[in-house]
């Protein structure tokens, strides 16, 4: 099977691998993927998951002090400010997520890019071993 990449920029993916399907084929799959993505590990099964962890290495005094200083004017402010932090952060993160993905991208379409050419070589040296050698270790003279 051959990919071909491409760098072109989609504004919701950063980057993307073309395999021959249309901009709408390719918004259908994306949306697939991530109504997929929603339900691989749920919040349920999260909880499940954590709650041990969580009662292993928190104490319930350690609750009860959460519960005073979330309930505290200091606490409340904390909480306030998440939302803004989160606002000027995560374009932040985004962008490096963006540059990181970028390089990785040049590595995949660096090894996609071997990868065909061996298979184009590969599929050149059957050719050659497969065709007939007319005249070698043969009596042409009469």
């Amino acid at each position: 099977m051959r990919f071909e990449t491409n760098h072109t920029a989609h504004p919701e993916a950063g980057w993307a691998i073309h395999i021959g399907i249309t901009e709408a084929e390719r918004q259908k799959l994306m949306e697939k993927l991530m109504d997929s993505a929603m339900h691989v590990y749920t919040v349920e099964e999260m909880l499940a998951d954590m709650t041990p962890i969580y009662q292993r290495h928190i104490s319930k005094s350690d609750i009860e002090a959460f519960i005073a200083f979330f309930g505290s004017s200091l606490g409340r402010h904390f909480l306030d400010q998440q939302p803004l932090i989160a606002k000027e952060s995560m374009p932040l993160a985004m962008t490096r997520v963006q540059e990181k993905s970028r390089a990785l991208t040049d590595e995949m379409k660096k090894d996609i890019d071997e990868l065909n050419a061996k298979e184009a070589a590969d599929a050149g040296a059957a050719k050659a071993v497969s065709a007939p050698r007319i005249g070698y270790g043969w009596n042409v003279s009469g």
